[in-house]
């Protein structure tokens, strides 16, 4: 489990997560309920979604920033945080695309592959609720070998309906745009797989640095004057409620990309 602090990490891939699950079912509903004369009011609500997922990754950005130690590598969480934001980003691009295309009608098939994606989005959430656990991964694992499974399955959805929309449709412009459609729909499955293939980086780096500290580190370290919480090093603050002459031992911490561990001395201000 996950220490309090560290915890905020992990609750912001979930919500970031989310917002791009509650993108995906927002699609599903515009198509399922089409109306050409609504996209504005329809691409407005879509990018208050994207927004909110757009804020979760700034402040996963903040508290990086601001952050001493990490619970795993600085730059994997940044690159984590990215791709889960992509995500949503896609999925606004699709439906802009149904508005770019002046598409009329809406058929059955992008229904479907839009539900296909939300369940992808879902797996995805669920993947990463499991994050914090990495160091007993093996539902985690499991969760990337379904996620995988899902986005191979949305590959060969893909490749069936794009290969079948000439026998379809007859005019030459309506196969371009919905094939772009499918486009954009397959590459929000392809997000969904970067975040896989990220997640799996940070739990294999993780594992790896967290069993292999390189060095023990003996610092000082004050209470903050304002916040009463610990400083260490001038940089990220520990907790509250500290006393003088206190040391915290076996504190495990990241730098520069390897695992240290921390002996902390409380000291005067």
């Amino acid at each position: 489990m996950a220490s309090k602090q560290d915890r905020f990490y992990f609750e912001n891939f979930i919500e970031a997560a989310e917002c791009s699950g509650n993108a995906a079912k927002y699609l599903i509903d515009c198509l399922k309920d089409y109306n050409p004369e609504k996209l504005n009011d329809m691409l407005e609500s879509m990018h208050e979604i994207e927004h909110g997922a757009d804020e979760k990754k700034h402040e996963m950005s903040m508290a990086l920033a601001k952050a001493f130690v990490t619970p795993l590598d600085r730059e994997d969480l940044a690159s984590l945080s990215q791709c889960i934001d992509e995500v949503t980003d896609k999925i606004e691009e699709v439906l802009q695309h149904f508005y770019i295309s002046g598409i009329k009608t809406i058929l059955p098939e992008a229904v479907e592959f839009a539900g296909m994606i939300h369940n992808c989005c879902e797996l995805m959430r669920d993947m990463l609720k499991e994050m914090e656990n990495f160091k007993r991964p093996d539902r985690l694992h499991k969760l990337i070998i379904d996620l995988n499974h899902k986005e191979e399955e949305c590959d060969r959805f893909y490749l069936t309906i794009a290969a079948g929309l000439r026998g379809r449709l007859t005019d030459p412009y309506e196969v371009f745009a919905w094939r772009e459609i499918f486009d954009y729909m397959e590459d929000c499955a392809d997000a969904c797989e970067h975040v896989v293939d990220s997640g799996a980086k940070v739990v294999e780096c993780g594992l790896t640095r967290w069993a292999q500290p390189v060095a023990e580190l003996h610092v000082a370290a004050k209470p903050d004057a304002q916040t009463g919480m610990l400083a260490v090093g001038g940089k990220g603050l520990f907790g509250r409620g500290f006393r003088l002459g206190q040391t915290f031992v076996d504190v495990a911490c990241l730098i520069e990309g390897e695992v240290f561990r921390l002996a902390v001395d409380v000291v005067g201000q």
